[in-house]
C-alpha cells in the first residue's frame, strides 16, 4: 500500500528522509560523522556510501563546498 501511494517503498522513503536531513545538518556545519549519527547511521563509512549513490558526492566534499 505504502509504494501504490507514495511511488517508492518504506525503505526507500526512510532513506530519502535521512539523507535530506543529513544535507541539513552539513549545511550546519556539522561534521559527517555527526551527520551521520543525528540522521539514524552509525556506521558513517555506510552513511558515506548511501550519501554517495544518492546525490553523486561524497558527504565530506559536498561538506567543504558549503564551507570552504
Amino acid at each position: 500500500r505504502f509504494k501504490a501511494a507514495f511511488g517508492m517503498t518504506l525503505q526507500e522513503f526512510l532513506i530519502q528522509t535521512r539523507l535530506t536531513q543529513s544535507v541539513q545538518y552539513l549545511k550546519q556545519g556539522k561534521s559527517v560523522a555527526e551527520a551521520a549519527a543525528l540522521s539514524g547511521y552509525f556506521d558513517a563509512l555506510h552513511f558515506s556510501k548511501v550519501f554517495k549513490k544518492q546525490f553523486g558526492t561524497a558527504p565530506g566534499r559536498y561538506r567543504k563546498q558549503l564551507h570552504p
